[in-house]
């Protein structure tokens, strides 16, 4: 009777244990930072987006990544891949500042090609109030931000 409890004990305990997670936030963010934006938007030419964002035609002064779960609320059961698995970059040059979507794989299986740009929100406040406009394509980016820059000068 004892060695039947003790096996039923360990096998319901079993698969209660958590998995090891195949990422952690430094290696999402590194992976991200690192990914070509040719793979995220076709009109634009190979670079690393933390490159394509600072130095490229966006010029963002400040950036701050984080591992994110998509600004999900999921009302569904989780799928056997596992939720969207995401990297959030918030940024700011000049009075203009927002945040932008990147998936990278999933909360079961980590990291998974392709990365695919979810969306870019970016708003800036003037005597009018907040104006806010977004990007769907990362392509679309900089030519927001510009826009939204010269309604505050």
């Amino acid at each position: 009777m004892r060695m039947s409890l003790a096996l039923a004990v360990l096998m319901l305990a079993a698969p209660c244990r958590s998995e090891t997670p195949r990422y952690d936030e430094a290696k999402v963010v590194a992976y991200a930072k690192a990914i070509d934006v040719a793979k995220l938007d076709a009109n634009l030419q190979s670079q690393p987006l933390d490159e394509w964002l600072r130095l490229g035609p966006a010029r963002v002064e400040k950036l701050e990544w984080r591992m994110s779960d998509c600004d999900l609320k999921p009302d569904y059961r989780e799928p056997p891949t596992g939720y969207p698995l995401c990297v959030r970059l918030g940024y700011r040059r000049g009075n203009v500042s927002g945040w932008a979507i990147i998936t990278v794989g999933t909360t079961r299986k980590g990291i998974v090609e392709p990365p695919r740009f979810e969306y870019a929100v970016v708003s800036t406040r003037s005597d009018d109030g907040v104006h806010s406009e977004s990007a769907d394509k990362l392509s679309d980016l900089p030519h927001v931000i510009s826009k939204l820059l010269s309604k505050t000068r």
